[in-house]
């Protein structure tokens, strides 16, 4: 088989049409990769600190919070929500997600462009 056989038997079929993407399962597992981790995270207990330039006094729940929690597999992982006592979405992210996100924001980024 040639280098190039794999990939195109795979997306273009053998007569070389473009196959169609795979139906979409709904499966959270499939879209969240830290779905069983999320769901063992104790945020109960979580220090929750605000990040620099959020609004002291913050009645609308807009500033965002970060926080850092252990897993029981000793892996430390970084939280985000938004708004203080907030019962909406927590983002959860690796070490290293975490590592790459602070390298880009102190690369520029994120930075806007005018």
């Amino acid at each position: 088989m040639a280098p190039g056989d794999l990939l195109s038997n795979t997306l273009f079929g053998n007569g070389g049409d473009v196959l169609p993407w795979p139906p979409m399962r709904n499966d959270p597992r499939d879209i969240d990769d830290k779905f069983l981790v999320r769901d063992e995270l104790d945020l109960s207990s979580v220090s929750w600190h605000r990040l620099p330039g959020s609004p002291r006094d913050d009645r609308a729940g807009s500033a965002l919070e970060y926080a850092f929690v252990t897993h029981s597999d000793t892996t430390t992982y970084a939280v985000l929500r938004q708004g203080a006592g907030s019962d909406g979405a927590v983002l959860v992210f690796t070490p290293s997600e975490w590592d790459a996100f602070l390298l880009g924001v102190r690369d520029g980024e994120f930075d806007r462009r005018n």
